[in-house]
């Protein structure tokens, strides 16, 4: 997934911005919930957890 190397690659302080101004994108696929922050028209992948039936 691009958002996940692009929050990896990521210098901390970038993270940092990411995590308190990015768009929030929130998304259910395959049983996960993702939670994709948009910065600069880059996807960063915030947060990801196993789905609750």
């Amino acid at each position: 997934m691009v958002g996940d190397h692009n929050w990896r690659r990521a210098p901390l302080s970038r993270r940092v911005r990411i995590f308190l101004f990015g768009r929030r994108e929130r998304i259910t696929h395959l049983g996960l919930h993702c939670t994709v922050a948009w910065w600069r028209d880059q996807p960063y992948l915030v947060w990801i957890a196993e789905a609750r039936p």
